[in-house]
């Protein structure tokens, strides 16, 4: 689906819609493909809550035309009064986007008016509550940081588990009791996801409540409610059973736990640059959350950034079903490589 747009105008006397709203919608049709565009009124004693409306994500950009705006709109002496006024949210790149467009197009549609300012006085179109710029690079450190954390967990304990058996001798013992060995690899893959789950929780934990903190911030700023901080777990989550599973297949492969550490350690370079693809790209794009590992990045950028629950959900849906695929298939592939002698038995 394309992007969805919510703009909302205030009624005004003459009850028309206002002609920037109607070349907005034009220019937006014209130049963005699969896009959505809800244009609704609200009356003008409602500025206030509208403002909310945008600081809470729901609305993306709010228009207060003044009175009398379409009466004085061609009335060269009326230009100081005839006010149009925007609000918007900084944090939102939809919101911000919504603004620029907007802005750009006034002189189009009029030519006597003044804008940002009510009964004379400037007003701050930015309704973010937030410093933009601490967020972007709290969304950059937070991944960074615990992708770090959840995947040294699992490069510590996986090749212990399987290559470290095989170097020891011990796992030719345990392939010849009559347990099946997919049962073999699930046991392992399971306790060795619980394993890392409880290191991961304590160390994303120690992260989330330390690091608001170290850049002047609260919990609430990065996170404005329990429901992000529950799907943010979801995804870290589907991760660390990526991570989990990739460590087993890649230390069933080895024959010593020195081998699994070389090839896995390299492997941190990669995913730590995919941590700062959102810093440097916009990543809301539905098609991100195909990605592993980048869509775990991507998805904690844009919680972090403030991109509403609601407008996340199908993002967040993908990126957690795709790294659930991929840990099975990977679980498979294991359950394939402990079938195949060659492979489990060292000599």
């Amino acid at each position: 689906p394309g992007t969805q747009y919510q703009v909302y105008y205030n009624e005004n006397e003459s009850s028309q819609r206002p002609a920037l709203v109607e070349l907005g919608a034009s220019y937006l049709f014209s130049t963005e493909t699969d896009t959505t565009l809800t244009l609704q009124s609200y009356p003008s004693t409602d500025l206030e809550q509208m403002k909310e409306k945008v600081r809470d994500g729901e609305v993306h950009l709010v228009l207060y035309f003044s009175d009398h705006f379409d009466e004085w709109v061609n009335d060269p002496t009326k230009k100081g009064e005839n006010c149009l006024s925007f609000f918007y949210d900084s944090n939102s790149t939809i919101s911000s986007h919504l603004y620029t467009i907007f802005t750009s197009l006034v002189p189009t549609a009029y030519q006597n008016y003044s804008i940002n300012q009510i009964n004379g006085e400037y007003v701050n179109p930015d309704l973010a509550t937030k410093d933009n710029m601490l967020l972007q690079i709290v969304s950059f450190i937070f991944p960074f940081i615990t992708i770090t954390f959840l995947f040294s967990t699992a490069v510590s304990i996986c090749p212990e588990s399987i290559a470290g058996e095989k170097e020891r001798g011990t796992l030719s013992s345990i392939l010849l009791t009559p347990v099946k060995r997919h049962e073999i690899v699930l046991g392992k893959i399971l306790a060795l996801s619980l394993t890392s789950l409880l290191s991961g929780i304590v160390s994303s934990l120690g992260v989330l409540f330390s690091l608001p903190n170290l850049m002047g911030l609260s919990i609430k700023d990065l996170f404005p409610n329990v429901g992000s901080i529950f799907l943010l777990l979801l995804v870290l989550l589907s991760l660390l059973f990526v991570f989990v599973s990739f460590a087993t297949l890649v230390s069933t492969l080895c024959k010593s736990i020195k081998e699994a550490s070389s090839f896995l350690s390299p492997l941190m370079g990669l995913f730590l640059v995919l941590t700062m693809i959102p810093l440097f790209a916009d990543v809301s794009s539905l098609g991100f959350s195909f990605i592993p590992i980048l869509n775990v990045t991507a998805s904690m950028a844009l919680i972090i950034q403030g991109v509403p629950i609601f407008t996340l959900a199908p993002y967040l849906a993908i990126t957690i079903t795709m790294n659930l695929l991929l840990a099975l298939g990977l679980v498979f592939l294991t359950g394939y490589l402990f079938r195949k002698e060659k492979v489990m038995i060292t000599r």
